[in-house]
């Protein structure tokens, strides 16, 4: 999903775990307990409808997703092609 902020400029954005667990090269799992050690950028948050709903931007998860995969030492298969 690509959003275009205030200042012009077209961020892509990431709005469930799934989506982040992909971009970020790990378990819907792994993304639940960083958010729940609060080991996530702060998203943005809409309170449309019944429940908040987070969202990340691709900018704000890049350094979270650097930090993993050098921290990661094995690496399934079917995420290999997504880690850069």
């Amino acid at each position: 999903l690509l959003c275009k902020c205030l200042k012009g400029t077209i961020m892509q954005v990431i709005s469930t775990t799934q989506e982040v667990a992909e971009f970020l090269g790990c378990s819907e799992k792994t993304v639940r307990r960083m958010i729940e050690r609060n080991e996530m950028p702060e998203p943005f948050q809409s309170k449309k409808e019944k429940y908040a709903k987070r969202f990340w931007t691709a900018d704000q998860l890049e350094p979270v997703k650097e930090l993993i995969t050098k921290n990661k030492k094995y690496i399934p298969p079917y995420l290999q092609e997504n880690v850069t």
